[in-house]
């Protein structure tokens, strides 16, 4: 049984490496081709919306390699975040997406809290 958790464990850091060596590719590609198109509203708007995914992408790899739960909010702030950047079409839409912000801060500063109790005990 051990084993097999080494080797889950050895293919699962071997694709977060895998995603983030393809993050500073498709990053390098993206400045290559766009990198005149930067200033101009489109090319920003595109540039903004390519780094909150490497973030989101990022943060993934970082939520497999550390094997923290906690991670799985953070993922979804910048995922919320980044559609409220991009796709906003509505007053509606932004309101949402601020309220699910504020509802992953809640959980995020709850769960955060809970893990400080629990080392407190811990180290008593």
């Amino acid at each position: 049984m051990k084993t097999v958790s080494r080797v889950t464990r050895a293919l699962e850091l071997g694709l977060a490496l895998l995603v983030i060596a393809v993050i500073i590719l498709n990053g390098i590609s993206f400045f290559i081709r766009h990198g005149n198109t930067l200033l101009q509203a489109n090319g920003f708007q595109d540039f903004v919306d390519r780094m909150l995914l490497y973030v989101i992408a990022l943060e993934f790899a970082m939520m497999v390699i550390k094997r923290d739960p906690r991670l799985v909010v953070e993922i979804l702030i910048f995922a919320t975040a980044r559609k409220m950047v991009i796709t906003m079409q509505s007053g509606l839409d932004f309101l949402m997406g601020s309220l699910a912000i504020v509802l992953l801060f809640s959980v995020r500063f709850i769960l955060h809290r809970k893990s400080d109790d629990t080392s407190e005990h811990i180290l008593s």
